[in-house]
């Protein structure tokens, strides 16, 4: 009888793996004691069941099987992970903040990165969806996350005319300086798109007035060559310096003149007078 309850154990364990071997071998013992095996043969029996099982459970832990198992399981939640970050970027582009809030409590990675780098508040904030971005933002969403083109959601927000979105992102956490890979600031990006009321925000919340890009080239004179006088008169107030010269040496007051922008010309020329 000892004999039989060992050898199923043992079979047990070849043709389904240590634990299921494990079960029937408890089985097994339990029916030998119930039928009247010497209680006294019990230890004897546990370490003969012992010895089988020891080296047989390593082999399986060796063979990789268990490795596997939570390799696979990684993986699926790795793609239900994707999955949830990308209905979460599409939900914020498209201004579904039910469906925003619905992905982050299924817990959706909100900074998770997309087609080109793009987060759910990039998305969100390049849309002007101004709820989803407060939510966002309240959840917890990194504001320094840079897409491919080395753009944060705040240079987005104002590269797109968004100054609801920028007065939102420029908060304490956020890098108003930050470059892209231009070497342009969120604040150059405002002065290109000719929106005073972001650049406002943007010097109120300590952005460099004379920041420069990779070719020298800085928001006043981005302004001055639109003939952006409002946007001019705020960065020269900022301290913006009104004699720094682009990779091509001009200066505001330069391209101000060749693009026949009097009026910001005549502001540019009577600040270079004072600095005299």
């Amino acid at each position: 009888m000892r004999g039989l309850g060992l050898f199923t154990a043992f079979l047990s364990l070849i043709m389904s793996g240590p634990i299921t071997g494990l079960v029937v071998a408890v089985r097994s013992l339990a029916r030998q004691r119930r039928e009247g095996f010497p209680a006294s043969s019990l230890p004897t029996l546990n370490h003969a069941v012992a010895i089988l099982l020891v080296p047989l459970a390593t082999m399986w832990v060796l063979s990789g099987y268990p490795r596997a198992t939570l390799q696979a399981l990684e993986r699926n939640s790795a793609h239900d992970a994707r999955d949830l970050s990308a209905e979460l970027i599409l939900a914020a582009r498209d201004g579904d903040a039910t469906a925003v809030t619905a992905l982050l409590r299924r817990g959706a990675p909100m900074n998770a990165q997309g087609v080109s780098g793009t987060t759910a508040l990039m998305a969100a904030a390049a849309n002007g969806h101004r709820e989803i971005v407060r939510t966002l933002l309240q959840s917890g969403a990194d504001t320094n996350v840079k897409d491919e083109s080395g753009r944060t959601a705040l240079m987005t927000a104002a590269a797109n005319r968004q100054a609801e979105i920028v007065a939102l992102l420029a908060q304490p956490k956020a890098h108003v300086n930050a470059k892209d890979l231009e070497g342009k600031t969120a604040l150059m990006l405002a002065a290109l798109a000719g929106e005073p009321q972001i650049v406002h925000a943007l010097l109120q919340a300590g952005a460099d007035a004379n920041a420069a890009s990779s070719q020298g080239e800085t928001a006043l004179l981005s302004a001055s060559r639109r003939g952006d006088t409002e946007i001019v008169r705020l960065l020269v107030e900022a301290g913006a310096d009104v004699n720094a010269k682009n990779a091509e040496g001009d200066t505001a007051l330069t391209l101000a003149r060749r693009f026949n922008r009097a009026e910001t010309a005549a502001i540019l020329a009577a600040q270079a007078r004072e600095k005299r």
